[in-house]
């Protein structure tokens, strides 16, 4: 099993701080309890937080996450940006209702590389993506969390 270098909560079970447009829900997990819906009725666009130094130069990468829509047939799109908000990787995934592992080969970078993420659905249907992961060379290896716990700070609504 290869080694997860994703940073922080890869499965999201203590909540979405790293991400925007999206949130944390506890309605359908591939990988614990939590996964990160993106509802395109409301939002169609969500970001990852900037991620330094993350990707080494002359170094393939591959990236992988799990998915599924609310309808078959839905389609996103992933996009792997710089610092400068350029777009160097772009790819349309076709989600059904049951979960998928979408995948993204990272070639070789000119020098370490900055990035986020974006995702970006075409419809008004509801996505859900869970058990990210990001692996050195250019072939996915089952998921494993980045982290041997996660540790969440957030409002519970509880008094006091």
């Amino acid at each position: 099993m290869s080694v997860n270098l994703f940073p922080g909560d890869t499965s999201f079970e203590t909540g979405d701080e790293n991400w925007f447009g999206c949130r944390s829900v506890d309605s359908t997990a591939f990988d614990g309890k939590y996964s990160l819906e993106l509802d395109g009725a409301s939002e169609r666009n969500a970001r990852s937080s900037l991620y330094y130094n993350l990707l080494e130069k002359d170094q393939l990468y591959v990236f992988s996450l799990y998915a599924k829509a609310s309808a078959a047939g839905t389609r996103f799109d992933i996009g792997v940006n710089n610092l400068y908000y350029q777009t160097f990787l772009y790819k349309t995934f076709t989600l059904d209702t049951e979960w998928k592992r979408c995948v993204i080969v990272i070639p070789k970078q000119e020098k370490v590389q900055d990035f986020y993420l974006d995702l970006k659905l075409n419809s008004d249907a509801k996505i859900w993506i869970d058990a990210i992961q990001l692996e050195k060379g250019n072939k996915v290896s089952e998921y494993s969390r980045s982290e041997k716990i996660s540790l969440g700070l957030g409002n519970t609504g509880a008094p006091g």
